[in-house]
């Protein structure tokens, strides 16, 4: 389900990518272009590094959701085995 992004932007721009593991359901790479990537890029490097399962990933809140809304719909789009929580 897609969210619309909180940001005070009314058009966000740019684009992102995430690598998975799906048997794993974990990342395994992420990239991004776009103004104020770095709100949220460090999600994703924590997430590849530490090994996170991408089912706790949807799990977590933003402390102060703006860019970072984009991670969270691209997560949305991941397809995984959920079972790896």
């Amino acid at each position: 389900m897609a969210r619309p992004p909180w940001t005070y932007e009314q058009e966000p721009r740019g684009h992102l990518g995430l690598l998975t593991d799906t048997d794993e359901g974990i990342l395994i790479g992420a990239w991004a272009v776009s103004p104020l990537a770095g709100e949220w890029i460090h999600q994703a490097s924590l997430a590849i590094r530490a090994k996170i399962p991408i089912a706790v990933l949807h799990d977590q809140v933003a402390q102060f959701p703006s860019y970072s809304e984009a991670f969270q719909m691209a997560l949305d789009n991941l397809k995984y085995r959920k079972e790896t929580l």
